[in-house]
C-alpha cells in the first residue's frame, strides 16, 4: 500500500515538474505579450502581441481568417502567415501590405514621411 502511494506521489510529482518546466519556458520566450483590443466600424476584437527583443508578433483576424504576423525590425522584414490557406507571404516593413495591418510600423513610417514632435 505505502509503495503504491509513493509510485502516485513520484508520477503526480514529475507530471507536476514537467508542468511547471514547459509553463515557465514560455515565458522565458518573450519580454512583453499583451491582448490588443482593436475597435473598427464598431465591432471590437481581442488579438495577441508577442515581443522579443527587435521581433515581434501578432495574431490577429482578417476578414474572419486567422493572420500570424511575424515583424523582425533587424531585418526590416515583415512575414504574415494565414494558416487556413496555407499562405506565406513576405514583405519589407515599409511595404504598403505590410503597413495596412501593423498599426507600429505604419505608425514609425508616417513619422517619417511628417514633421512629427513628441510631447
Amino acid at each position: 500500500m505505502i509503495t503504491k502511494c509513493l509510485k502516485v506521489w513520484k508520477i503526480g510529482f514529475v507530471s507536476l515538474f514537467i508542468l511547471l518546466i514547459f509553463g515557465i519556458g514560455q515565458c522565458w520566450a518573450v519580454s512583453f505579450m499583451a491582448d490588443m483590443v482593436v475597435t473598427e466600424k464598431g465591432k471590437q476584437t481581442t488579438n495577441k502581441f508577442f515581443l522579443l527583443d527587435n521581433q515581434y508578433r501578432m495574431d490577429t483576424e482578417d476578414d474572419g481568417m486567422a493572420l500570424t504576423i511575424l515583424v523582425n525590425r533587424e531585418n526590416k522584414k515583415t512575414r504574415v502567415i494565414v494558416p487556413s490557406r496555407e499562405i506565406y507571404l513576405e514583405f519589407a516593413n515599409d511595404d504598403l501590405r505590410s503597413m495596412l495591418k501593423n498599426p507600429f510600423e505604419a505608425h514609425l513610417y508616417s513619422m517619417k514621411l511628417y514633421n512629427v514632435k513628441t510631447l
